[in-house]
């Protein structure tokens, strides 16, 4: 703002003001919106800055221009600086794009008490590689994060079954519809358990 106002004869201020306009925009629902998960989630927020970096990066090129026009070498310097900075950046936050997998060890690892991170690493495992235990363990450490929520238990019922092990999948429901009597997928599962034994 304060180099906008300063360089305001210089610069493209329709420009400027769209750009800087169009950040503020983007940023609002990032600012209001408070998603149900905020307790349990991962903060999946790189995403939000792309479509508020187009705002800033128009107000950067306006200041560019001005640049290249008062010392187009030094304006050169500036903006190949920029260019290894970012380029730096992106090439940090590459690696935990590489696969899931790596997606979601870096979740786990920067937000340990992510519940969310947890449960959708424990679904690939499952899901994608057929490693049960894996998920299981994944999903025994957001029950023990958060013991009161049934959606974690619930999970672990899904995985037992899929596995199988219909006797581990009993304990879990049994423990399910104990804590929480009105969860009706608990008794479902106990319903599986005993179709499974007759």
């Amino acid at each position: 703002s304060a180099l906008v106002f300063i360089l305001r004869k210089k610069i493209n201020l329709q420009r400027a003001g769209f750009g800087t306009g169009f950040f503020l925009l983007m940023m609002l629902p990032a600012i209001f919106y408070k998603p149900i998960f905020t307790n349990v989630a991962y903060d999946y927020l790189d995403h939000r800055m792309f479509a508020c970096g187009i705002g800033l990066l128009i107000v950067i090129g306006e200041f560019l221009a001005v640049a290249f026009q008062q010392n187009r070498r030094a304006a050169l310097a500036g903006a190949s600086v920029l260019i290894i900075v970012f380029a730096g950046i992106s090439y940090m936050y590459a690696e935990s794009y590489r696969d899931y997998g790596h997606y979601y060890q870096n979740a786990i690892s920067t937000n340990p008490t992510s519940g969310l991170a947890l449960v959708n690493y424990s679904q690939f495992k499952v899901n994608k590689e057929k490693k049960y235990d894996e998920g299981i363990a994944l999903i025994d450490k957001a029950i023990a994060l958060y013991p009161d929520s049934s959606f974690f238990m619930i999970k672990k019922c899904g995985y037992e079954f899929l596995k199988p092990d219909y006797e581990q999948m009993r304990q879990t429901a049994m423990q399910v519809v104990t804590k929480w009597p009105q969860n009706s997928v608990g008794y479902s599962y106990l319903g599986v358990y005993y179709f499974q034994k007759t």
